[in-house]
């Protein structure tokens, strides 16, 4: 067993407490600038506009919880309408309305088959059926315009 010497054990304690007393009043003071800040990003952002004095900073700021997809699909069903690769729109438009719904179904609301079968009370192998029948459209279109 060690036995420390009277001064180490009081170098101890002084390094003890002036490392405490420290970090207490760092705390106290980084908590006073945080809450002057707080304050501060409260009021910029509760300002209105300098040309609108009924729309504030906080209206204009994006909502992240939505999702744009689900939010886009109130308004359109149309497949075409999500497509941005023009050879594959330009494809699309050999299909069917019947194709294009399915394919609707599956890729932006994603729903399986049996799922797509039931809203239209016909076989999940009818659907695949549609579906197959759409691709290789697809396919032939995409094909002829690499060629």
């Amino acid at each position: 067993m060690i036995i420390k010497n009277n001064t180490q054990e009081e170098f101890d304690k002084y390094l003890i407490s002036y490392i405490k007393k420290t970090l207490f009043f760092s705390s106290k003071e980084f908590y006073k600038k945080f809450a002057e800040n707080r304050d501060t990003e409260i009021l910029i952002l509760d300002a209105p506009l300098a040309n609108e004095n009924d729309i504030n900073f906080v209206d204009i700021i994006a909502d992240n919880s939505s999702d744009v997809v689900k939010e886009i699909s109130n308004y359109s069903t149309d497949i075409r309408d999500y497509i941005e690769n023009r050879e594959l729109l330009k494809a699309m438009e050999s299909l069917n309305d019947r194709e294009a719904y399915i394919l609707y179904k599956l890729f932006v609301e994603e729903k399986n088959g049996a799922e797509i079968a039931r809203e239209f009370n016909v076989s999940k192998q009818y659907i695949n059926k549609i579906k197959g029948r759409a691709f290789k459209k697809l396919r032939c279109c995409l094909e002829k315009e690499v060629k």
